[in-house]
């Protein structure tokens, strides 16, 4: 019988086991542990980034992480059903002294337009949203994983999108009318040839266009746009 009541019901093979014995450790404290320090360097190598921390469980990944990317008095969006919200102690109110905006989603997998639907407006009154916590797989929705299809600007350049990013930057009806005769231009204009430089050709509706919302003063005319 596989028992599937939860991750941390598995237990490890015979050859997890002498792997584990025959690792190289060392003081983590004084980040000294090679292993623990080689993991790091190949996730940060992964993901682009400086650095990485080797968390020994998943709820301490979690929390920390809502901890980096918060400050007290922030807005967390994510699921209702979600592991963060239901089963991590309180840790976003306690530990990152944040508060919640809860969504449906399907079977606790979100959207990108009910999330951007759920972001707090630019207002003094409410909480400054900072973060979405994405969940895959859901664990209370039956191990159920994101399409990443779902979560992601569809690819490719139209009226249809440059008016979207428009909205999202909260810009008046004239510079929408400006980007719209910009973007006909656009589509008149020939690739250039360069001598001595070749470069594959770009499909330009193979590239996902996106603007996130924007926090500024409403411009008045064009003459103020940079």
């Amino acid at each position: 019988m596989i028992d599937l009541r939860s991750d941390t019901i598995t237990r490890p093979t015979a050859a997890m086991l002498e792997t584990m014995m025959k690792a190289r450790v060392g003081d983590d404290v004084f980040g000294e542990d090679p292993t623990i320090n080689a993991l790091q360097d190949r996730v940060a190598d992964m993901f682009g980034h400086e650095a990485g921390l080797f968390c020994p469980s998943g709820t301490m990944t979690n929390q920390v992480a809502i901890r980096s990317h918060t400050r007290p008095g922030d807005d967390v969006i994510c699921a209702s059903v979600a592991h963060v919200y239901l089963y991590e102690g309180a840790g976003i109110a306690r530990n990152s002294g944040a508060s919640v905006r809860l969504l449906e989603g399907d079977r606790g997998r979100l959207n990108a337009e009910e999330v951007e639907a759920a972001i707090q407006p630019d207002d003094a009154h409410v909480p400054h949203t900072s973060l979405v916590c994405l969940e895959d797989t859901v664990n209370k929705g039956g191990g159920c994983t994101y399409d990443i299809e779902n979560i992601k600007a569809p690819k490719g350049l139209n009226e249809e999108v440059v008016r979207k990013i428009s909205a999202k930057k909260n810009e008046p009806e004239f510079l929408l009318e400006y980007r719209l005769k910009a973007f006909e231009h656009w589509k008149t204009l020939k690739e250039p040839t360069w001598p001595k430089v070749n470069y594959p050709p770009i499909d330009y509706q193979d590239i996902i266009y996106y603007a996130a919302p924007k926090k500024k003063p409403q411009l008045e005319s064009l003459d103020e746009v940079d």
